[in-house]
């Protein structure tokens, strides 16, 4: 990972990255799916959760079902409406972007310096990969209830982009669908949300291994003298002290 983005994952400074509109992609181990789109509320302090089942729409709804909350902005990082227990986000994905390398003599202007600038932000903080994979994963939601099964046997391609290519094509009226669901549960601008909320996503995912964890084997610290030990390992819980334990509580005089 770029050591510029696990910076800030860890001091937890990408959350100040967070801009509404946004969207998050969610999918658990039963392969369900669920859309959890984010708006501004009625003033700061509040936040328009909206939850979407893509896999229960209908043919003929411009949207899938819905579910709409208001919490407080406080609590958008740890709420269980936005961070769902079970639940994994698509990965965040980094993308190399090329710097080339510019000399004196043709440096752009000041203007052109400002525009080069945010362009690079944008693909550092929402890279084109991200983008692509988030278009496919909610294209696969759609094309399976939208896209009529004549027009799937006839395209015959596996590849996401150039299925949408042909219903763009030759069936107008469901790709006027698409555009809309594109608007409302996919074009927003800003830093990708897979970035902004890995951190809760990574936590509550952890919370919940160790939850399921089976009580008789506990993580216990073990201490070592040197060497590559790893420094924890899983030991039966016991009263009895290691006969390693000992001789190094001896050596090291704990």
């Amino acid at each position: 990972m770029n050591i510029a983005i696990e910076y800030m994952l860890r001091d937890q400074r990408v959350k100040n990255l967070l801009r509404f509109p946004c969207s998050l992609f969610l999918e658990n181990s039963e392969k369900k799916k669920v859309i959890v789109a984010l708006s501004e509320g009625y003033g700061r302090d509040w936040v328009i959760v909206r939850r979407y089942n893509p896999l229960k729409a209908k043919r003929g709804d411009m949207l899938p079902p819905c579910k709409e909350l208001a919490i407080k902005s406080s609590e958008v990082f740890e709420h269980t409406d936005v961070v769902l227990p079970g639940y994994s986000m698509l990965e965040f994905k980094e993308e190399p972007y090329e710097t080339p390398e510019k000399h004196h003599s043709d440096m752009p202007h000041a203007a052109i310096q400002e525009r080069d600038y945010r362009e690079s932000l944008e693909l550092f903080f929402n890279p084109k990969a991200v983008r692509r994979a988030r278009e496919d994963w909610l294209w696969e939601c759609f094309e399976s209830t939208y896209v009529p099964p004549d027009i799937k046997i006839r395209y015959g391609i596996v590849i996401p982009a150039m299925q949408r290519e042909y219903v763009s094509h030759y069936c107008k009226s469901t790709w006027k669908i698409w555009e809309y669901w594109k608007k409302h549960l996919l074009d927003f601008v800003g830093p990708a949300s897979e970035l902004i909320f890995a951190k809760s996503y990574k936590s509550q995912f952890l919370k919940v291994k160790v939850e399921k964890e089976p009580a008789k084997f506990q993580r216990e610290p073990i201490f070592y003298g040197g060497g590559d030990e790893p420094p924890f390992e899983y030991v039966l819980p016991s009263r009895k002290k290691s006969r390693r334990s000992r001789m190094i509580e001896e050596e090291y005089d704990f």
